[in-house]
């Protein structure tokens, strides 16, 4: 029995719909995640450990560094060697926690006494 190419049309119509609707749908999903880090970090109390700073976030991060800088503001970080660093004092140890939830990045900057003394988010 051959299909008839309205037959086909319709069926290939309605299978890429459905693609479409999966896609869309993964989308706003992992921008719901971004919010939620955005929100969950903006919120984030100074002085707190890394491990209460992941469980803030609700997992741990998805990259640790180690950079040296200078915090201007608890959501400014500029980094030793930048011109303008020197301005706000003398560059100290941080280590970074990183996450990435959609199209937001996010970042806790843990300072020597291993608490939080930075974080900031973009997209």
């Amino acid at each position: 029995m051959r299909m008839r190419p309205h037959n086909l049309l319709a069926i290939t119509a309605v299978i890429a719909f459905g693609v479409l609707v999966g896609i869309v749908a993964l989308r706003q999903a992992a921008e719901h995640r971004g919010e939620e880090l955005r929100l969950a970090v903006a919120t984030m109390p100074l002085g707190i450990t890394d491990i209460e700073a992941d469980a803030i976030v609700g997992e741990p991060p998805d990259h640790v560094s180690r950079q040296a800088g200078v915090l201007v503001t608890p959501v400014t970080m500029l980094a030793e060697g930048i011109s303008k660093a020197a301005a706000y004092g003398e560059a100290q140890p941080f280590t970074l926690r990183t996450w990435k939830r959609g199209t937001v990045k996010a970042t806790v900057a843990i300072d020597a006494n291993g608490q939080v003394a930075g974080r900031w988010t973009w997209r």
